[in-house]
């Protein structure tokens, strides 16, 4: 009997028993499976046979026929000769490599059968049988268990090492060393995408064994497999978790540029496009080289790979270049920020109109969560909806990111949801500090302690700061949960062991609110003097959490200045130079590799106030004069970037000497200047002349006048360049700032400066439209509006109104909900303005002195006590004087507000802290006496004032 009748006794005797013996209808799997086998024996296994029978069958592909073929193997082994068992188990063999590799059908139901398949050759060629047969099929089955779809995953890539694993006992380095090379590659895949066990060892483990494939499958040898190895090795090295970052990240590369030896455009060219998409995911997280030009590789990289991967052709793939075109958008360093996360947005949402949730569920949740993080981001538009639109993008994403399905990405985007709600303008605050709440709390599901410690302690940051703002609930449970979260986020880098109590967390911050108001570390060491009874380890910690706190809000200034104290008080290890020279070398290749990002720069400055003087501007002058003399021209280009980079971010540092830092920043800017000039590189040159008129604005050496005609000058020369034709932006931002120093002038006449500097905010408004750049034109606006309030020249009444006009446009942009700051000032010039009025024109000016107590009194709303003393206290001042001289209502009345608003003036206004305010408030309030017939509280009020102001003329 030959192979093929005794598999058909087997199928008869299968079916009888399944089927009933006086069955005769015949069962069309059974003949499938049949015409099946005797193809691989006929074709000698050749898939361009056997596929086109399975194509024309996938209906009969299914758990069924897995079931079918179980049961037939193990008739077969336990009814056969020895012989006619071998040949029809390889050509089961043969079926379940085929099957495996086979691309139509369902994909689930086809590992079922390869499975099964593989398992019952096992159970005949043992290893001691026959050991090479065993091997190949230990690795085809280890294959099929890694694409099995069926089951858990995380078992089956268990199983699928476990017969790799055993392969490896027959395929050693000496007897097989082309199949011990295939079975190294396919443990090392199986590693890479192993769930259970650490996962910076799985991919340690990873990397082990692509590099021993390397041995065998060498670029002479095997160049396609090489490269393949090359591309996975890349992969594994970008998301290796041991060692350097940024070497990691250098070899990963490396790997995608040696894959490209063998991926080219021509022979390859979707393996090209693939490898260049890695290349670019490399290059936007590269730590070594010039951030901004790694982005900008990173954009050209991506751009290669879609001439290759088109929506029509690859719409997946597509859809996920185009999620990493938006991410790398957002990071962009070069170009206008706005515009860039415009970019993203707009890549973002086009993308999202050709690909659905249904099609390509992974990649549509990354194209959500970028144009979700873009809008947090956002700078143009109303920032209530920016968020609105963040929000509504991030619960997208939960529609495809499940904490079964993934867990981390899932973890992800809660912390991402919970701070859009806690950054919520819109809504009911206290309802969505509650989502923020319970959306950190979903995350620390994933996020434990154990398995992500750093992601635990800062998601309990956040969690801290939401209850520490919390509204629903006792306040003192609300404190103390949020103490206690602080204490979780303080369990890594403790600095020093402490417990918290109400009384002095509330302490703490009341002492980092008032450090948030000082300009400079002489009063920041003054204000920590003050209260060094209350400084311990909590209060260093708090501050941390406060900085936090401040990060996640975008407050990144206020952020750093916190983060900062601590690190120089709390005795960071400052770093000695034996050469003063060393640390002005040390500051320049600093700010080059920063390119501009201050949490690079900052850290370095803060640790050396102390060398942030005259004498370091001496010492860049004099280093500079001397090397720029000795160099190339190129090398002279990239040192004065770097000192224009230093100059940059030195005129803006928060600590140290302020005059100090402005002297280094101008002497910089001139040295940048003689060797960017305007003939050679006008654009740059232009830049530094802006950024140098900004710096002699800003002088607090030299003279005033002097100062501000050199600020002028600078600009004027800006203007050569950027002409409202070429460079409409810089345009209307040079016209802006020579209008603001037209507001400071000194010299010349007045009436003419302010009428110059009105000129000039108008033509910026040309450019510097509501609907280009909202932001930039409420700003505009403002100065515009403070120009008319100071004009001379013209009716002042009209002037006056103007002035109130400008100011009411820019709460257009300038909303309670979304600027809250910025509403409160422009409330405050509005009321400055209408009380004006009534100084020049009595028409209308018991309206004019309703509409500014109004005002003032909306400014309140913002400026209170604890947040803003000085600011509450002016509104108050100003309040006073409304009141003082309202028409409406009951006189006594008035003359009781207004006394009562000054008093709370003079809480603030102390002789000690602001001595001429003090006795200018003093004055009106003695008036406001006199007017109420309290003749010897007006005595004293004025004896004080007197008194006060005569101390200050000694």
């Amino acid at each position: 009997m030959n192979i093929l009748k005794r598999l058909y006794y087997c199928l008869i005797t299968i079916k009888q028993r399944l089927m009933g013996r006086n069955r005769k209808t015949s069962d069309p799997q059974f003949e499938f499976l049949l015409e099946v086998i005797q193809a691989i024996e006929d074709s000698r296994g050749d898939q361009q046979v056997v596929y086109p029978l399975l194509a024309a069958n996938t209906d009969k592909i299914n758990a069924r026929l897995a079931k079918l073929l179980h049961v037939v193997g193990t008739s077969i082994l336990e009814k056969g000769e020895i012989y006619q068992t071998a040949i029809l188990l390889r050509y089961i063999g043969d079926l379940s490599t085929l099957i495996a590799q086979f691309t139509l059908g369902d994909k689930a139901s086809n590992m079922e059968i390869a499975i099964t398949g593989n398992k019952i050759v096992l159970t005949f060629f043992t290893r001691e049988v026959c050991a090479e047969k065993w091997a190949l099929t230990q690795n085809n089955l280890g294959g099929a268990y890694i694409d099995r779809i069926k089951g858990e995953k995380a078992q089956n890539i268990e199983q699928a090492i476990a017969c790799f694993q055993e392969a490896l006992k027959v395929y050693t380095f000496d007897a097989f060393p082309e199949d011990w090379a295939m079975t190294q590659y396919n443990l090392a895949l199986a590693y890479r995408n192993r769930i259970t066990g650490d996962k910076s060892q799985n991919i340690e483990q990873a990397i082990a064994f692509f590099q021993e494939s390397l041995k065998i499958r060498t670029f002479q040898a095997l160049p396609q497999a090489w490269a393949r190895i090359q591309f996975y090795l890349g992969e594994a090295y970008h998301h290796r978790i041991t060692g350097d970052k940024a070497d990691n990240i250098e070899r990963a590369i490396a790997c995608y540029q040696e894959a490209l030896k063998v991926y080219t455009f021509d022979a390859f060219p979707q393996y090209w496009a693939t490898t260049h998409n890695n290349i670019a995911l490399a290059y936007h997280h590269r730590i070594t080289g010039d951030k901004a030009d790694n982005i900008e590789y990173a954009i050209t990289c991506l751009k290669k790979a879609l001439t290759v991967i088109t929506f029509d052709a690859f719409p997946q793939d597509w859809a996920t270049l185009q999620s990493h075109i938006a991410g790398v958008y957002l990071d962009r360093i070069k170009g206008d920020k706005a515009q860039n996360i415009e970019r993203t947005i707009s890549g973002c949402q086009e993308t999202l109109k050709v690909i659905t949730v249904e099609d390509i569920p992974q990649q549509w949740g990354n194209l959500q969560t970028n144009l979700g993080n873009a809008y947090v981001s956002r700078m143009r538009g109303n920032k209530a909806e920016n968020i609105e639109r963040a929000i509504a993008s991030y619960q997208e994403v939960l529609k495809v990111r499940s904490f079964e399905a993934c867990p981390q990405d899932w973890a992800g985007t809660l912390d991402n949801l919970g701070n859009a709600y806690f950054l919520r303008i819109r809504g009911d605050k206290s309802e969505n500090i509650e989502r923020a709440i319970a959306c950190y709390q979903q995350a620390l599901k994933v996020y434990t302690f154990d398995a992500f410690p750093q992601y635990w302690t800062t998601i309990q940051a956040h969690i801290g700061a939401a209850y520490l703002n919390r509204i629903t609930g006792e306040k003192a449970q609300n404190l103390k949960q949020a103490i206690a979260c602080f204490q979780n986020a303080l369990k890594i880098d403790t600095i020093d062991a402490f417990t918290l109590n109400e009384g002095r967390l509330q302490a703490y911050r009341k002492l980092i609110e008032q450090l948030l108001r000082q300009s400079n570390d002489e009063e920041v060491f003054n204000v920590l003097n003050s209260y060094r009874d209350s400084i311990d380890g909590g209060f260093w910690q708090t501050m941390l959490v406060v900085a936090e706190d401040l990060r996640i809000q975008g407050n990144l200034d206020k952020s750093y200045f916190l983060t900062n104290i601590v690190e120089q008080l709390m005795g960071v290890h400052q770093k000695t130079y034996d050469d003063p020279i060393d640390f002005l070398l040390e500051v320049l290749q600093t700010s080059q590799d920063s390119k501009s990002d201050k949490q690079i720069l900052y850290p370095l400055l803060a640790e050396n106030t102390d060398k942030l003087n005259q004498k370091l501007a001496e010492q860049l002058q004099a280093w500079a004069i001397t090397k720029l003399s000795e160099v190339k021209p190129d090398e002279a280009k990239s040192i004065v970037t770097a000192i224009g980079i230093f100059s940059d971010l030195i005129q803006e540092f928060p600590l140290g000497d302020k005059s100090s830092n402005m002297e280094i920043a101008i002497t910089g800017y001139k040295v940048v200047l003689t060797v960017l000039t305007r003939d050679e590189f006008p654009q740059r040159w232009a830049m530094t002349q802006t950024n140098l008129g900004n710096a002699y604005r800003s002088r607090i050496k030299g003279d005033k006048a002097q100062n501000l005609e050199l600020s002028i000058a600078c600009h004027q020369k800006a203007l050569t360049v950027y002409t409202f034709e070429a460079f409409p932006q810089y345009w209307a931002r040079t016209q802006h700032n020579i209008g603001i120093a037209y507001r400071n002038r000194i010299t010349g006449d007045k009436a003419e400066n302010v009428e110059l500097g009105i000129a000039c905010y108008q033509n910026a408004l040309k450019v510097i439209t509501f609907d280009a750049f909202p932001q930039d034109w409420a700003r505009t606006q403002t100065t515009l509006g403070n120009a008319y309030r100071n004009r001379i020249k013209g009716d002042k009444t009209q002037n006056l109104q103007q002035a109130i006009a400008c100011h009411q446009n820019a709460l257009k942009v300038y909303t309670f909900d979304a600027f809250p700051q910025e509403w409160a000032v422009t409330k405050t010039n509005i009321g400055n303005a209408y009380f004006q009025i009534i100084e020049v024109d009595d028409v209308d000016k018991e309206q004019n002195l309703e509409q500014a107590i109004a005002c003032h009194q909306n400014a309140l709303k913002v400026y209170t006590f604890d947040a803003f003393p000085q600011e509450w206290a002016v509104t108050n001042n100003n309040l006073g004087n409304a009141y003082r001289n309202r028409i409406k209502g009951d006189k006594e009345h008035n003359l009781e507000q207004t006394i009562a608003c000054l008093q709370k003036a003079l809480k603030v206004r102390t002789f000690e802290a602001f001595p001429e305010k003090h006795v200018e408030t003093l004055f009106v309030l003695g008036l406001a006496y006199q007017d109420s017939n309290q003749f010897n509280l007006a005595y004293s009020t004025f004896a004080s004032a007197i008194n006060t102001l005569e101390s200050l003329r000694e």
